[in-house]
């Protein structure tokens, strides 16, 4: 019982770093600095902070190195690029094949541009990718895979990734429950990428892809014009099932689909491997 308790401490202090170090870091953005040098700061910022805060939660809970809740050295392996870039480009192309839309091009200085890139590229792309998976893929699920077992493990930092998610913004109900879905699902699929890899620079890499490519703003795909993204693919359907709603063709009906097909060939690479490594 002691240890269960001491598991669900663990699970809600890593949820109370992940509300903590962003608006501490946050700070930066404050000062009268120039937006690039701001931007920068905030993000080492709230990676280092998040790092530290998790390191020495584990080093006072249980007393173990990181690599024991897969938060190991920097590394990639070639074929987690394909379904990395696969599923995204899949959901684009998708999108593009089976709404009714157009494309616009924003041209803008390059003053203005870098307000795009920066946050698309590192805040977007490299900071929430690399701060949530450590925290979800991480610890929650490590913590949740020894006390109980790992299809749990996969289900409830999925459902608490996706209920944060819902938290980012005013939404319909029918929007709340597409963002819960496809969070989940999303969730799940890097869960899976953590736990088959044994590394979450695994899930990292499917969730800095997706992130980049889908919602980073460089390249937006959404049912209203954006004045700040340089490219962009104005869906003219209102169908929010096609749409997203507010957050865009991540909660669509393509990428819940594209999610399902990911999770499905990750469950069959799985166990095409055991059999073969049981031969």
């Amino acid at each position: 019982m002691k240890s269960k308790i001491k598991s669900i401490v663990v699970c809600l202090l890593c949820l109370v770093i992940s509300f903590v170090t962003r608006p501490a870091a946050a700070q930066w953005l404050k000062l009268s600095l120039p937006f690039q040098g701001s931007m920068l700061l905030f993000i080492a910022s709230d990676l280092l902070l998040t790092f530290i805060a998790i390191r020495v939660l584990i080093k006072l809970a249980y007393n173990e190195p990181l690599a024991e809740f897969r938060i190991d050295r920097i590394h990639f392996k070639a074929k987690w690029f394909i379904l990395a870039l696969l599923l995204p480009l899949g959901v684009v192309a998708a999108t593009i094949l089976f709404t009714r839309g157009s494309f616009t091009l924003v041209n803008q200085p390059m003053d203005q541009l870098a307000t795009v890139l920066v946050p698309g590229v590192l805040g977007a792309g490299l900071l929430a990718s690399l701060t949530e998976e450590m925290i979800f893929r991480g610890v929650i699920m490590r913590v949740i895979e020894r006390e109980w077992s790992p299809r749990i493990a996969f289900l409830v930092p999925s459902l608490l990734f996706a209920i944060l998610h819902v938290l980012n913004g005013r939404l319909s109900l029918k929007e709340c429950l597409l963002v819960i879905v496809a969070g989940t699902l999303t969730g799940i699929l890097f869960s899976m990428g953590a736990y088959f890899s044994g590394t979450i620079w695994c899930s990292f890499l499917y969730h800095f892809c997706w992130n980049l490519i889908v919602s980073s703003g460089i390249f937006m795909m959404s049912n209203v014009e954006n004045p700040i993204s340089p490219i962009q693919y104005v869906i003219q359907d209102k169908n929010i099932l096609l749409t997203g709603g507010v957050f865009g063709i991540q909660s669509s009906v393509f990428a819940i689909v594209g999610y399902v097909v990911a999770i499905v060939f990750l469950l069959v690479q799985s166990v095409w491997m055991r059999n073969r490594s049981d031969i």
